[in-house]
């Protein structure tokens, strides 16, 4: 998690909304620890790797991935906002710094993962998002990837996801 102890999470308020990524961006952002990132896992790799922010060159028969981590703290009180993002907050980091105050609700970090089968005669680093299409027609050349984006709703029930909460999260396990 984003140094938000296991513990403390609580339950998706019904009908969060929230996007995590930038339509418009188009360059590295310097972080340690993006919100998207793209990695090249060879069938013997077991993960663990924070990539590039753009979609690398793999090889074939590796998996292009694709991860999109979305905010973990919540204002505690708008499920939704103009921009989609400014009623959630990223946690403050490593080791259980928490939430920032002006966002002090808990939450399970959704995560994306999206993976391509790299096949023989691609190259993926020829490869973009949609969301890259005008960028990439004004800058040939340019590295792609850095638009990538998710958005997120939930649609879980509380009851059940209360489960998961506390027989999971609650003791810190990895269900």
């Amino acid at each position: 998690y984003q140094g938000v102890p296991a513990s403390t999470i609580q339950n998706f308020p019904p009908g969060l909304r929230m996007i995590a990524g930038d339509v418009t961006n188009t360059q590295d952002t310097g972080s340690w620890s993006p919100i998207v990132n793209y990695d090249c896992i060879a069938p013997s790799n077991t993960g663990g790797h924070v990539g590039d922010e753009h979609i690398p060159a793999c090889a074939p028969g590796n998996l292009l991935t694709m991860t999109i981590r979305f905010p973990q703290c919540w204002d505690g009180r708008n499920t939704d906002s103009a921009d989609h993002k400014s009623h959630m907050a990223y946690g403050l980091g490593w080791p259980n710094l928490g939430c920032p105050s002006t966002h002090p609700v808990p939450l399970p970090e959704v995560t994306y993962n999206v993976r391509y089968y790299v096949q023989p005669g691609d190259n993926t680093a020829e490869w973009f998002v949609s969301s890259d299409e005008g960028y990439l027609n004004a800058n040939p050349g340019a590295e792609a990837g850095y638009s990538g984006h998710g958005d997120w709703f939930n649609g879980w029930d509380p009851a059940v996801f209360q489960t998961v909460i506390d027989n999971c999260y609650a003791g810190a396990l990895d269900c």
